[in-house]
């Protein structure tokens, strides 16, 4: 379980600033990217940076998560489903993980934002402003968003060719608590149905 907490911690520090919408049409059937979530120091939450690997297809998505000293995670979900599965690789254990008994503030965590790209650009759009300029991320021209909700903002560099985020940068109160950055992202990527599976050998538990 101690492997677990940096991927819990990566998980709950995700922008919460947006409700669920359906994802649009143009989003790829399928890719893998590369990428960083930057967990910034607050508080008690130390620094963390975290290299992250994401494959899609159809509506499923698989994180694999190298947490710098504690091993590697897997989170598992669907478009769809009001939970995922988060895999101690190191341990053989899959737990089915429920959002709501995750949350810190009685919201629950939106689990379709973490593990379901394709939602952003319905949630831009009905809660986001159109900041002016365009910036190049991860080889896709991006144009930038903004959204606040309290004293939480997020920014997020949208690529519109692919319908898909290329940066997510949260701050509460003007300091950067998050940023998850994709770094590649390539729509012809190799992605085999067996990701998205709990492997063999794995014990199943509720956490």
């Amino acid at each position: 379980m101690k492997q677990l907490i940096p991927a819990l911690a990566l998980v709950a520090a995700a922008p919460m600033a947006f409700g669920s919408l359906p994802a649009l049409a143009a989003v790829p059937a399928s890719f893998t990217a590369t990428g960083t979530a930057h967990v910034h120091a607050s508080g008690k939450t130390p620094e963390s940076r975290t290299p992250i690997k994401v494959f899609y297809q159809n509506g499923q998505v698989r994180l694999e998560l190298k947490t710098p000293g504690n091993g590697d995670s897997i989170v598992l979900g669907q478009k769809g489903k009001s939970t995922f599965t988060l895999m101690d690789v190191q341990q053989k254990v899959a737990f089915t993980m429920d959002p709501q008994t995750m949350n810190t503030d009685g919201s629950p965590l939106p689990v379709q934002q973490i593990v379901d790209l394709t939602s952003w650009k319905g949630l831009l759009q009905k809660e986001g402003k159109k900041l002016a300029g365009s910036e190049v991320k991860a080889g896709q021209t991006c144009s930038i968003w903004e959204t606040n909700q309290g004293t939480t903002k997020t920014k997020v560099w949208f690529a519109d060719a692919v319908d898909l985020p290329m940066q997510i940068q949260s701050s509460v109160n003007g300091k950067t608590t998050f940023t998850l950055t994709i770094q590649s992202f390539d729509p012809k990527g190799k992605v085999g149905a067996n990701l998205f599976k709990v492997p063999a050998g794995f014990t199943q538990a509720d956490l």
